[in-house]
């Protein structure tokens, strides 16, 4: 307006305003924004820890029933395999079916279980705990676990048979959060006590050498 030789309006400072306030505002959605996210992201272990524990709990209880089905039928028809389910009659073929079926939803309750606790723990951490199977039955260190069922834990497949065992054992449980988990396998560890010899610490014991006697200086 200066350099045209227009006069310069009198509201010109109600424009400079409102041209700067709407410069503003997509900037302050935007900060906004970013302090949402930022937040959140903040809050997101925490959430998910809240939210992973109901999870866990529901398929912990979900196992305790297939469990307990497991027992009745156990207790109704006895270890059943294939070929005792077939002498067994209609009700073993039944039950022998059903134990196999019950086998594909421990698979699925494993499978939710790992992939909740991958959400909130270290992978490397849970690798090696998955590998003594302390997610799956608890005190393996102090009472190892039968060949075949540690087989099976290293990596196999489930069957009838390691159904019937996480039955029986009452050791098969699924821990509801990642540090139920790590408590388990720490507690597990067996340092041994005071009196049998062994040093619960680990701590290296170095016999020091008696220091050699003066010897008197010549001079």
């Amino acid at each position: 307006m200066r350099t045209d030789g227009a006069p310069i309006p009198g509201d010109i400072g109600e424009r400079a305003s409102a041209a700067y306030t709407e410069a503003l505002a997509p900037y302050a959605e935007r900060l906004a924004l970013h302090t949402a996210v930022n937040a959140l992201r903040r809050r997101m272990p925490f959430l998910k820890s809240r939210g992973s524990r109901t999870i866990l709990a529901a398929l912990a209880a979900q196992l305790d029933d297939v469990l307990s089905e497991v027992r009745t039928i156990i207790e109704r028809s006895g270890h059943l395999d294939g070929d005792s389910a077939i002498e067994a009659g209609d009700q073993g073929i039944a039950d022998y079916k059903r134990l196999r079926e019950l086998v594909g939803t421990v698979d699925e309750i494993r499978r939710a279980q790992r992939s909740v606790y991958a959400e909130t723990g270290d992978m490397g951490v849970l690798a090696s705990l998955y590998r003594e199977g302390h997610d799956q039955f608890r005190g393996v260190r102090s009472e190892p676990l039968p060949a075949d069922v540690m087989a099976v834990v290293k990596g196999g497949r489930r069957d009838v048979r390691f159904l019937l065992y996480m039955a029986e054992s009452g050791r098969a449980w699924l821990p509801v959060d990642v540090e139920e988990l790590t408590d388990e396998a720490r507690d597990a560890e067996d340092v041994g006590s005071p009196d049998d010899g062994r040093n619960p610490f680990w701590q290296r014991e170095t016999t020091v050498p008696e220091p050699s006697a003066p010897r008197r200086s010549r001079i």
